[in-house]
Order: structure tokens, then C-alpha cells, then sequence
């Protein structure tokens, strides 16, 4: 009777905390969706203003110099403070760790600035024209990226305070003040649009930089590099970086080929990458930046691997619901949000393609992520990192031939060729290092279950479609789209998916 209750007790307990969790994700995922919502709208609204022009393919390239140097700081940041912040005796040494990362940041900010003309003519082989925006609007785009980065060591300390709505709630609320100036200041221009990004990214980090003091985090200006748990986080962090830092140059050689295939075409790879990164930040992100602190303090139990796999089956199963949304509708929520002024047919066929090419890679990415989060947990950064080397460089290979035979389609297709073999080899190398303690037959079967309700789907509303009478595109979306989602939750329990199962 003791055993009985106490089991009763225990059950009431991990239900609470499935409630709880699944409450903090909801919100999570509301606030993004808000935050996504009113992205839409801006890129909306500067794709109605500029299209598929040389001054777009000028601020898509400049922003994607910054995006490679300062972005991956922000991921490598967070990885490496999340496990040092559960321990309250590493404070000077985080401190010196910022101070000095941020630092080496701001010098090579200006070490780029100078010479960002040479870099350009490097990169790109645009007319005059494109250079000189392009170089114009560099130092703006520069210092945005910086000022984002600093993010990353906000976000890890919200992460580990449970504070994870703060960041969202912050960037939702700036990004309606960005929409505000870009819609209702006059004669937008390229360079004003730059302007408000910045002075909006650098009002975000002023308040979450408030709000972190608020909490009860000091941070102080320190450079001590004889410190030992310094050393031992900026070992931690290099192979971090430097693995972030392939994808990111990766993402610039996708632009620099785009850059060449004539104007236009770095726009329509922007666009299209922007909507995928959209479904990544809805539902990916949020679910990275909540299990990723419960995965850092629960290496060393019998059950975290079941846990992590378990949790790769409820990824995988979510992220193909997004792609098979995305392949019923995705043509005509790109037709309702971009499709005006210069954002031409032509231009949305485009976008439709090469999202969709990458859209089939996102279960793929989800599931490849998840792997490494275990490896961070686990100190190991090493090993990622070697995986990213062989795929930076595959990518590379791959989508400069690819582009030679499907021109803009090629470079995205190459994409997700290594997103596969990604996967597949961090398998491998998690098999070797770890071993599998895991059940290897659910996995494999509960995968497959998913796979087959997707394909089901599509071709169950595809026939669908062309039943249904005329309506606005609006309605459309919204009738496709819950029909959708309810025909693909349904057969997940016609298959016996174990999905249903799984705790948070």
C-alpha cells in the first residue's frame, strides 16, 4: 500500500512537471509565432519596396559577412556558458571569458571595415553599383551583428534562470517598433532600412542587458588569460565556434555563388532561407533552448539517452508536419505575404522551390542537432566540430557544381545533400564514442511511422485541393491548414505512433 502511493505520489509529480513544461513551451512558442508574424510583415513590406534588386543582393551580401563573423560567437557563447553558469564558482571566469571573447569580436569588426572594399571585390563579381552599396552600408551591418551577438550570453543566463520567455517578449517588442519606423517613415531606402535595424537591435540588447542586472548577474570588465577555468571554457569553446563558424562560411559561399548567377539571385536564395529559418525559430529553436539545461544536468543517468532519442522521435515528428504543411500551402502563403509591388509570380515560383528544397531538410537538422546538444553536454565540442569540417567543405563542393547544372536550386539542394550525410556520419561518431544504450528497433520503426503519415498526407489533401470550390487565399491557408494538421495527428494514431507517449 506504502509502494503503491508512494508510485501514485511520484506519477502526480512528473505529471505537474509535464504540465508545467508543456505550459512554458506553449507560451515559447505563442510569443515566437507573434514575434514570426510580425517578421512577415516587415519582410513584407521591404520586399514590396526593393523585390529581387541589386540594392537587396547588396544588403543580403553585406549582412551575410556579419552574420558569418558574429553569429556563430552568439551559438558558441551559449553552448559553453550554459553548463559553466549551473556552477556558481566559475563567475570571474565567465566574466573573463566575455570580456575577452567580445573584445577579439570588436577588432576584427574593424580589421573587416577596413578593408570590407577588397572584400567585396573579392567575393563578388557585381557591377559598381552593387559595390559601392554594399561597402556604404557594411559598417551599419557590421555593428548590428556585434550588437546581436551579446545575445548569446544573455540568452544562456536567462536559459539557466528558467527565464526563457524574456528574450522572445524583448525581441517581439522591438521588432513592432521596427515594422513601426519601416512602414511609417517616409521614403524608405535601402540605408534607412540598415539604420533602423540597427538602432532597434541595439535598443533589444539594452533591455535584455537591464533585465540580466535585475536577475542578480554582475558582470564585470576583466582580461586574465592565466585564469584556469578560463582556459579550460575557451578550449571548450573554439571547436564550438570554429564548427558554427564552417556552417556560417558555408552560408557565405552559398551567397557569393548566388552572387554570381546574375541579379536576383541572392535575393531569391534570402527569401527563400528566411522562411525556412522561420519554422526553425517557431518550433525548433524553442525546444533547443528548453531541453538543451535539462540535457547539460542530466548527463550521467541511466536514462539520458533514451531521453534524448525519444525526444528526436517528437522532433521529427513535428518538423514533418511543418514540411508537409508547407508543401500543401506553402505557394499560396507566399503568394498572400510577399506577392506585390516588385515581388513578382516568377519571383514566388522561385521562392516556393527553393524553400521547399529546404524545407525537406528541417526533420534532418532537427534531429542532427539534437546529437551535438548531447556531445556539448557533455564537454565534448571536438567531435561536432570534426563533423562540421567534412560537411562545411562537402556543402561547398557540392553546391558549386550543383549550381552549374540547376543555377540557384543547385546551391540549396547541395544544402540538404550534407544535412543527410551530416546526420548520418554524427551517427557514427556517436555510436563510436558513446554507444547506442538505446532502443535502436523503436527508433528506427517510430521514424519510419512518421515518414509514411507524411507522405499519406500530402496526397490525401493534394486530392483534396482540387475538390475544393474557390475561396480567398486566406481561407485557404487556414481550412488546408487545419484540415492538415488534424488528418496527420490522426494517422499518427492510426500507425500506433508512440509519439503521444513521449514526456517532456
Amino acid at each position: 500500500m506504502i509502494k503503491e502511493n508512494r508510485q501514485l505520489e511520484k506519477d502526480i509529480v512528473v505529471e505537474n512537471s509535464n504540465k508545467k513544461a508543456a505550459k512554458q513551451l506553449i507560451i515559447m512558442i505563442v510569443l515566437t509565432i507573434l514575434t514570426q508574424v510580425v517578421t512577415i510583415l516587415k519582410t513584407s513590406t521591404v520586399a514590396s519596396q526593393f523585390g529581387a534588386t541589386i540594392q537587396m543582393d547588396a544588403f543580403n551580401f553585406s549582412t551575410s559577412i556579419g552574420t558569418f563573423i558574429f553569429s556563430f560567437i552568439g551559438a558558441g557563447v551559449t553552448t559553453v556558458l550554459i553548463p559553466n553558469l549551473v556552477k556558481k564558482d566559475k563567475k570571474d571566469s565567465i566574466n573573463i571569458f566575455i570580456s575577452t571573447l567580445y573584445t577579439i569580436a570588436f577588432l576584427v569588426l574593424l580589421i573587416v571595415y577596413f578593408f570590407r572594399r577588397s572584400i567585396i571585390g573579392v567575393l563578388s563579381s557585381q557591377n559598381d553599383e552593387f559595390i559601392l552599396i554594399a561597402s556604404n552600408i557594411m559598417l551599419v551591418t557590421l555593428l548590428t551583428q556585434f550588437i546581436t551577438s551579446f545575445s548569446g550570453a544573455t540568452n544562456a543566463i536567462f536559459q539557466c534562470k528558467g527565464k526563457f520567455n524574456f528574450p522572445k517578449l524583448i525581441t517581439l517588442f522591438t521588432t513592432i517598433i521596427l515594422i513601426g519606423l519601416i512602414v511609417f517613415m517616409p521614403n524608405l531606402t535601402i540605408y534607412k532600412y540598415a539604420a533602423y535595424i540597427f538602432v532597434t537591435s541595439v535598443l533589444n540588447i539594452i533591455i535584455q542587458i537591464y533585465l540580466v542586472k535585475k536577475n542578480g548577474y554582475k558582470f564585470n570588465y576583466r582580461i586574465d588569460f592565466s585564469d584556469k577555468e578560463f582556459k579550460n571554457m575557451f578550449r571548450t569553446f573554439l571547436p564550438t565556434v570554429l564548427s558554427t563558424g564552417l556552417y556560417q562560411f558555408s552560408l557565405v559561399t552559398d551567397t557569393v555563388i548566388s552572387s554570381n548567377l546574375g541579379e536576383g539571385s541572392t535575393s531569391i536564395l534570402g527569401y527563400s532561407n528566411s522562411l525556412m529559418t522561420m519554422v526553425n525559430s517557431v518550433i525548433l529553436t524553442n525546444l533547443m533552448t528548453y531541453f538543451y539545461p535539462k540535457i547539460a544536468k542530466s548527463i550521467g543517468r541511466e536514462d539520458s539517452q533514451e531521453r534524448v532519442f525519444d525526444l528526436m522521435i517528437l522532433l521529427n515528428g513535428i518538423m514533418c508536419l511543418f514540411l508537409v504543411g508547407f508543401i500543401v500551402v506553402g505557394k499560396s502563403g507566399i503568394i498572400l505575404l510577399y506577392e506585390r509591388g516588385k515581388f513578382t509570380p516568377t519571383i514566388t515560383e522561385m521562392v516556393y522551390i527553393g524553400t521547399l528544397i529546404y524545407m525537406i531538410g528541417i526533420p534532418v537538422n532537427a534531429m542532427r542537432d539534437l546529437v551535438y546538444r548531447y556531445f556539448y553536454a557533455n564537454g565534448d565540442t571536438l567531435t561536432p566540430f570534426k563533423n562540421s569540417i567534412v560537411i562545411s567543405i562537402s556543402n561547398i563542393i557540392i553546391s558549386i557544381i550543383l549550381s552549374k547544372i540547376f543555377g540557384i536550386y543547385g546551391i540549396i539542394i547541395g544544402t540538404v545533400i550534407t544535412s543527410f550525410i551530416s546526420f548520418i556520419m554524427i551517427l557514427f561518431r556517436f555510436n563510436k564514442k558513446f554507444g547506442f544504450k538505446c532502443n535502436k528497433r523503436k527508433l528506427i520503426i517510430e521514424n519510419i511511422k512518421i515518414v509514411l503519415v507524411s507522405i499519406t498526407v500530402i496526397v490525401t489533401i493534394k486530392f483534396l485541393i482540387t475538390m475544393l470550390p474557390s475561396m480567398t487565399l486566406i481561407i485557404e491557408i487556414l481550412l488546408v491548414g487545419i484540415i492538415t494538421t488534424l488528418l496527420y495527428t490522426t494517422m499518427l494514431v492510426v500507425f500506433r505512433s508512440k509519439i503521444y507517449k513521449i514526456k517532456l
